[in-house]
């Protein structure tokens, strides 16, 4: 019956990660403390970071102390649970942390529940009805009647050509402006969890690939043809397929640019201003956001491909194999030992004093490729455009420093706590324009602040291009009642 069948489907789902986080005691701790850390901002965080941050939440929900020690432990737990996954990345210097697709559908389900959610509009229902036409466009195989219908199609544009001519523009409510803008958030997150599952199912891959080899049974023959299966079955995967065709988008440039110059003309419109900050710049770095989960995914197919080629280069897997047979054969003498008792459990077998290794990995190395920056295409010539003395302006303009913004953090802070540094804001809201937030922040303590003499303040922000920097600054103190007091 259908219903035995769901059954055993919920059953087996029920092991999975999204849902023993959702039935956990500890659910709400659990899912508040990812979603702040890992996804309503930041999608990684480096070790370092995810544990000073982990312990400076959890000191500051209970009386007792919460060491560095603990939030380790923690971190731990809920990786063996299988909420989070510990990786390196090219040219990382220490590991970094992230959802696993399992968790992070828990956590964008949980706080979908306690999002506004705008009412059904027009615009939906547009949407709606467009995918339902474009199917029908595109299964169609009768040429007169695609015909007919993109005539259609064209007479209504002429129709909407002339409309505007005319000066008939109907611009939209802001209910179905807000209504387009949660569509596209929702897209985006969805497309989010998309590379989380592929890059998921690739990394198991590779990582099965090492495993394989270790078996005594499997042949190299069978190994491949358990890999090359794998690999197939990951592209013909909804995942797969949704990374193959933003992938192609990627490598076309011109669809890239396309992205850029529309959302910088949303950036011109009336409500660009009056959207939340975490809304405007999730939209700006739509194309930054998504090239960085496309390279993850790329490097974790790299890695495969590289476990493929060692495979078929060398014998290396041999001596492994025959690693694993000395190290069971060891067991087993061992267990014999006890069972003999020629020694005890706890006895020492062998202790030596003083050594020590220090260990490095590869991964933190970034070979350069060259192919990477090999083109093809012959250089032309390129024609000088005219300079849109309007649209330069407005550029610079945007590449001001947004001091409204600076002192609605710093506003916020302090209604938060009695004093505050410029440290500590950023730790709240980090540096959306780099180093011009630390000079923007500089600029106004020298005037609102307290500056405490001979101490400095270590800070952080990311450059344009996402490097992590950093900087010794004066410490600055902002106090609630000098700063309100002017304000």
């Amino acid at each position: 019956m259908q219903a035995l069948a769901q059954i055993s489907k919920y059953e087996e789902l029920r092991k999975k990660s999204a849902w023993t986080i959702l039935a956990a005691d500890s659910a709400p701790e659990i899912l508040g403390v990812l979603q702040c850390l890992l996804f309503d901002q930041e999608r990684r965080l480096k070790e370092s970071v995810m544990i000073e941050k982990v312990t400076k939440i959890f000191n500051e929900r209970q009386t007792q102390t919460f060491t560095r020690e603990m939030a380790v432990d923690k971190l731990g737990q809920w990786r063996k649970a299988g909420y989070l996954s510990r990786n390196f990345s090219e040219s990382d210097d220490e590991p970094h942390y992230e959802l696993t697709p399992g968790a992070f559908d828990a956590i964008s389900y949980v706080s979908s529940l306690t999002q506004e959610r705008v009412a059904p509009t027009t615009s939906r229902l547009e949407l709606l009805i467009y995918a339902v036409k474009k199917l029908v466009d595109d299964t169609d195989a009768d040429v007169a009647k695609r015909l007919e219908r993109l005539n259609r199609e064209k007479q209504a544009i002429d129709q909407k050509i002339q409309s505007v001519r005319e000066g008939n523009i109907e611009l939209p409510s802001d209910l179905i402006i807000r209504s387009q803008i949660q569509d596209i958030l929702s897209i985006l997150e969805g497309l989010d969890g998309d590379f989380l599952r592929v890059r998921d199912r690739f990394t198991k891959l590779s990582n099965n690939i090492q495993a394989s080899l270790l078996s005594e049974e499997d042949s190299v023959d069978t190994v491949l043809s358990e890999v090359f299966k794998g690999y197939d079955a990951i592209q013909q995967s909804e995942e797969g397929k949704t990374f193959e065709s933003f992938y192609r988008f990627l490598v076309r440039e011109m669809s890239a640019r396309e992205m850029d110059a529309l959302l910088e003309e949303l950036e011109t419109r009336s409500f660009w201003d009056a959207l939340q900050h975490k809304d405007a710049e999730a939209l700006q770095t739509i194309v930054k956001h998504l090239n960085a989960r496309s390279r993850d995914t790329l490097y974790v197919m790299r890695r495969l491909a590289s476990g493929l080629r060692q495979l078929v280069q060398n014998r290396g897997y041999v001596e492994n194999r025959r690693l694993k047979q000395l190290l069971t054969k060891a067991r087993l003498l061992s267990v014999q030992a006890v069972q003999e008792g020629a020694l005890g459990t706890s006895d020492d077998i062998l202790i030596k004093e003083g050594t020590s290794v220090k260990i490095n990995s590869p991964a933190s190395r970034q070979l350069y490729d060259p192919s990477e920056s090999r083109t093809e295409a012959e250089v032309e010539l390129s024609i000088p455009v005219e300079i849109d003395e309007v649209s330069l302006a407005a550029k610079l303009m945007a590449s001001e420093i947004d001091f409204g913004y600076l002192k609605e953090t710093i506003a916020a802070c302090l209604k938060e706590q009695s004093s505050v540094t410029v440290g500590q804001i950023l730790e709240k809201f980090p540096a959306k324009q780099g180093l011009g937030t630390i000079v923007g922040y500089m600029r106004l303590a020298y005037s609102e602040a307290d500056c405490i003499e001979n101490k400095t303040e270590f800070v952080q922000w990311q450059d344009r291009l996402g490097e992590d920097r950093g900087a010794e600054i004066p410490l600055f103190v902002f106090s609630a009642s000098q700063y309100f007091s002017h304000h």
